[in-house]
């Protein structure tokens, strides 16, 4: 059920047959969920790194950056 590995395994195990519509229900849901969440982590970090010319931060303190 984590989000990259059920991408590529989930497939084929559909093709054996031997998977339950919840699975893949499930499987389907915490793809999404997770790709939401990382596109918007990333976002965040993007707008509070490489988005500042001042000067160079790193990754702990451009997570203690508010907006």
């Amino acid at each position: 059920m984590l989000p990259v590995v059920s991408a590529m395994i989930m497939p084929s195990r559909m093709a054996e047959g031997s998977v339950p519509a919840w699975q893949i229900a499930v499987a389907l849901g915490v793809n999404v969920v997770g790709a939401f969440l990382l596109v918007r982590f990333a976002a965040r970090l993007y707008e509070r790194t490489l988005m500042r010319t001042e000067r160079k931060i790193g990754f702990g303190e451009a997570m203690r950056l508010s907006e």
